[in-house]
């Protein structure tokens, strides 16, 4: 189950786990943005014997059905806390394997001796890359205080 914000790279990765290891995979794109990940499916679907790899969009209750399904052993979720607990708690009876990428809280750390002239346009793209919306996005930047001014 992805997200809105990367479609196609994060069901390719989600894809590449689960087929590299020998599974069968269903992809459900976040009901925001399904397009990209569903002309993944059609590009690939000659790729895979019938069955292996699969896409499945819908509203969010689509994927509480997946979470919920008997026959569905893993689930990989990458999005917010708050649905990540949701299947959590959808998953705990059957003990299904689950991955969770939740929301991040990250953090750049400028030390002593950096080249501030040069970091800085680096952390501010870290920060605003995709216009900030990722979850591997800068959040928080710790400068030395040796470097503060120079930083600010």
């Amino acid at each position: 189950i992805t997200l809105w914000n990367f479609p196609p790279l994060m069901g390719a990765w989600k894809m590449a786990e689960a087929l590299v290891t020998g599974n069968t995979m269903v992809l459900k794109p976040s009901p925001y943005t399904p397009l990209s990940t569903l002309l993944l499916g059609e590009v690939l679907a000659d790729s895979f014997p019938a069955g292996v790899f699969n896409v499945v969009s819908g509203n969010n209750d689509v994927g509480k059905w997946i979470t919920e399904h008997p026959d569905v052993a893993k689930i990989s979720f990458t999005g917010s806390t708050r649905t990540g607990k949701a299947i959590q708690a959808a998953t705990s009876g059957t003990l299904k394997r689950l991955t969770l990428e939740l929301g991040g809280n990250d953090a750049a750390v400028v030390l002593p001796g950096s080249d501030v002239k040069k970091l800085a346009p680096q952390l501010f793209g870290g920060a605003m890359r995709n216009t900030g919306q990722v979850c591997v996005a800068i959040k928080r930047l710790f400068v030395h205080e040796s470097q503060y001014e120079e930083m600010v």
